[in-house]
C-alpha cells in the first residue's frame, strides 16, 4: 500500500492529514518563518538548508 506522500507525488487522492505530510508542512512553515527574519547575509545559509531538505524528499 502506498503512503500518503507517495500518493500525493503520483497525483493520486491522498489523506492530507497524514502524520508525515503534517510534519513536512510544519517544517516548511518553520523554515519560511526563519527565512523571513533573516538578513541578506544569512539567506544563503538557510537556502542551502532548504535545498538539502528538498533533496532528501526526492
Amino acid at each position: 500500500m502506498k503512503s500518503a506522500k507517495e500518493k500525493m507525488l503520483a497525483g493520486e487522492q491522498y489523506r492530507s492529514a497524514d502524520k508525515e505530510l503534517l510534519e513536512m508542512r510544519n517544517n516548511a512553515r518553520r523554515i519560511t518563518r526563519l527565512y523571513k527574519m533573516l538578513g541578506l547575509a544569512d539567506i544563503r545559509l538557510l537556502t542551502q538548508e532548504l535545498l538539502m531538505e528538498i533533496l532528501q524528499l526526492l
